[in-house]
């Protein structure tokens, strides 16, 4: 039998004077207050590929990173896809000070009072983005999924955000999600909840007249493959921490998060 130290018997005493006490600190905190990071995507022209001094970070384009720490989880990572958004994000002038989400039905009824029109491309043709007619203020249609790296959960949730050429790659995301079945210890066989779901995810070099970008995929496929579930023993010692990560993008449904910093270095129009 393992002896119990005097630290480990501090620290035990520590944690049951702190339960008995029914005051963690965190009692005032509200769910507006949180950060939650992103995973990004480094760009060719991201500035975090360099440092302070201008000198090039460890970090390289094509790499995925928490927007907040700086981690680099490199190119391919194991990726649990929590929750699902689409809204529509507003910007100053230039893509300048993050403005608000606009929920689709909210940007409807902006269309048919005239306060918003479609974006006109130079070639003539509608582009990804609405514009408030008064001002310059640009909406962008985004994609969002909370998610989490089984291989990474002291991270916590991440947001991974998408637009104009990205929202293509979101769409077989979800439609490879919804034919996923998982086999029950009782033989039964059902459809898989989108966190109940391991995928192999990579980014991938696109390019086209306006230059070059990483995607999880190109104009043709989506580098994100299931590579298990949540059931296999592999995946137990991580249950907890998904089925936790999934409690909280329940409870908060996005709707007191902050989706600001989702602009990335992608092209605006189709490849």
């Amino acid at each position: 039998m393992n002896e119990v130290t005097k630290k480990d018997a501090a620290a035990l005493e520590f944690m049951t004077q702190a339960s008995a006490a029914q005051y963690t600190g965190f009692e005032n905190l509200e769910e507006g207050m949180l950060s939650i990071p992103f995973l990004k995507i480094a760009q060719p022209n991201s500035p975090e590929l360099l440092s302070d001094d201008g000198k090039k970070n460890k970090l390289a384009a094509g790499d995925m990173f928490n927007s907040v720490t700086g981690r680099n989880y490199g190119a391919a990572v194991n990726m649990v896809f929590l929750g699902f958004d689409r809204a529509y994000l507003e910007w100053g002038e230039g893509l300048g000070d993050f403005k608000g989400r606009i929920s689709p039905q909210e940007l409807d009824q902006l269309i048919t009072s005239g306060q918003v029109g479609k974006q006109i491309m130079k070639d003539g043709s509608e582009g990804f983005n609405f514009s408030r007619v008064m001002d310059a203020s640009k909406i962008q249609e985004t994609y969002t999924f909370m998610v989490l790296l089984p291989e990474f959960t002291e991270d916590g949730v991440m947001l991974l955000s998408f637009k104009a050429t990205g929202l293509k790659h979101v769409r077989r995301i979800l439609t490879k999600a919804r034919a996923q079945r998982i086999k029950l210890p009782d033989g039964q066989v059902i459809p898989a909840h989108l966190y109940a779901v391991i995928w192999a995810v990579k980014t991938v070099l696109n390019k086209s007249d306006l230059g070059q970008w990483f995607l999880l995929g190109d104009k043709k496929t989506v580098a994100v493959d299931a590579i298990g579930n949540m059931l296999e023993d592999k995946w137990q010692p991580v249950q907890k921490a998904v089925i936790d990560a999934a409690m909280f993008v329940k409870e908060t449904q996005f709707s007191k998060v902050s989706l600001a910093g989702t602009r990335d270095a992608t092209p605006e129009s189709e490849e």
